[in-house]
């Protein structure tokens, strides 16, 4: 996909970005921003606009942050089930080495 200029709105301003992602994505993420930006606010009515994006950006990254946790522990949970799988499927070829089959 190539670089593609698409105008976004955030609370009430516009800004255009480059980005590779499609306009579905785009969308997507335009209304994250917002919704973040707007519940912040809403929380804190009299805060600044700037104090608000800081607020929106560190909940976001604390969302991203136990994200990526979750995501490492389900990785880690999946690497010792299949070492787990492994050492079974190598116990039971161990175990039927001696086993004579007749068909």
């Amino acid at each position: 996909m190539t670089n593609k200029v698409c105008e976004i709105n955030i609370l009430g301003n516009k800004y255009s970005m480059r980005s590779d992602e499609g306009v579905e994505r785009i969308r997507e993420i335009e209304s994250f921003v917002n919704q973040h930006l707007q519940e912040v606010l809403e929380k804190s009515k009299s805060l600044s606009l700037q104090n608000a994006t800081i607020l929106a950006a560190l909940n976001i990254a604390g969302e991203f942050f136990k994200l990526k946790d979750n995501q490492k522990d389900y990785q880690e949970g999946v690497v010792r089930k299949s070492k787990d799988i492994l050492k079974w499927i190598d116990n039971q070829l161990e175990e039927a080495k001696g086993v004579d089959v007749v068909v």
